[in-house]
């Protein structure tokens, strides 16, 4: 094949595949969820990921992995806790925005749904250790965090 009609082929090719991709045919998505890091006063840890699954769509097909994990108390054992003082205000930050975010923490083996404002969560007035559960609802899936918190 001659080089004019090589190049004109691969840029129709190219011009399909963009084509396919702006009208929404083909959706390009990580194959890993998605991170969470949350944050207090300079001080940030990185959520340990549990129990997800996650759609990868590919242009004709697609395949979707599911992770099972442990307990949010068993998942954080080894994971280093965020230090905050009673009454602080924790900010949640994912690497892609999620369409649903609910929160439960932990302690002495008692889950309580927590109230999330404007990706922000407040820790107990109660000093101890507690153990937070995130679970975040992607188009592409479903995705649980749990992290430790100090609070003294």
């Amino acid at each position: 094949m001659k080089p004019v009609k090589k190049a004109l082929l691969l840029l129709v090719c190219l011009s399909i595949c963009y084509s396919l991709i702006a009208c929404g045919v083909v959706t390009i998505t990580t194959n890993e969820p998605p991170t969470l890091r949350v944050s207090h006063q300079g001080s940030e840890i990185t959520a340990d990921t549990g129990t997800y699954s996650w759609t990868v769509k590919k242009l004709l097909s697609g395949h979707t992995t599911f992770a099972d994990s442990v307990n949010p108390a068993e998942l954080v054992k080894k994971s280093a806790p965020l230090i905050v003082s009673p009454k602080s205000s924790l900010t949640l930050n994912f690497d892609r925005k999620p369409k649903t975010i609910e929160v439960s923490i932990w302690h002495k083996n008692n889950s309580e749904k927590q109230s999330l404002v404007n990706g922000k969560i407040e820790v107990p007035a109660a000093k101890g250790d507690f153990v937070y559960l995130v679970v975040g609802t992607f188009e592409q899936g479903t995705v649980s965090y749990a992290f430790k918190v100090t609070v003294n």
